[in-house]
């Protein structure tokens, strides 16, 4: 559950912010580590802050309902930040996504129900400017009353093998993808359709940090399911 109040700061020449507050639900519910300030900040910044007319805005009411796991589809998914109090869960899944013929593998962040919320579209308009005409702007729906799903989505279903350096051996029962670095979406629960088994990819061609660790290359490949095994080797 999340809970909502306001402080004045400058957005874009609009005076507008959003604290967002999560309450698991008590202090035996409350994990030793929550989700990344970066998100929420994002999170907040999309539903509260903008232009109603512009995808939709919730209105400023105290409380958002969320859920750190779902039921959808005869699968169960987690987005915990520290699940267990032992490390973050958050699973990964195919989405049908607008513009793409196949599906598009993304991370669930978290999930968000907004299907008791209030959701603004009008149009803002400046008190000193009553002449404009409201229905002479485009208004356009993005968020309705339902579930939502934030996600850090693959820029597409596949890396093209135009786009593939020596470094990527070639496996025929996994597909490697690449992570939208700068982004993260809020997408309809509904287009998530079925799960989706990833691993990120070591930069082991760089170099390893103090540690003798190596990060991330913002790229990852996706594992087929085991019964499209035995047809790779037959």
């Amino acid at each position: 559950m999340c809970t909502v109040d306001y402080e004045e700061t400058n957005t874009g020449g609009v005076i507008e912010s959003v604290n967002l507050h999560i309450d698991w639900g008590g202090q035996s519910k409350t994990p030793l580590k929550s989700y990344p300030a970066e998100l929420l900040k994002q999170v907040a910044a999309r539903l509260y802050i903008g232009s109603p007319n512009i995808g939709g805005k919730v209105t400023c009411e105290p409380l958002v309902y969320s859920f750190t796991d779902i039921y959808q589809n005869g699968h169960i998914y987690r987005c915990h930040p520290f699940y267990g109090n032992t490390g973050s869960w958050y699973d990964w899944a195919y989405f049908d996504w607008d513009g793409f013929d196949l599906l598009i593998p993304a991370r669930i962040l978290m999930i968000i129900d907004l299907s008791h919320s209030t959701i603004n579209y009008d149009v803002d308009i400046d008190p000193d400017e009553e002449s404009v005409v409201a229905e002479n702007i485009t208004t356009m729906i993005h968020l309705t009353k339902a579930k939502w799903v934030v996600v850090k989505a693959a820029k597409n279903p596949f890396i093209p093998p135009s786009d593939l350096t020596d470094d990527h051996i070639h496996v025929d029962m996994i597909t490697r993808i690449k992570l939208d670095e700068e982004c993260i979406w809020l997408v309809p629960l509904a287009s998530l359709v079925k799960p989706c088994f990833v691993i990120y990819n070591k930069h082991y061609s760089g170099s390893p940090n103090e540690n003798g660790h190596y990060g991330d290359d913002n790229t990852a490949y996706v594992v087929k399911t085991m019964k499209e095994w035995s047809a790779l080797f037959l």
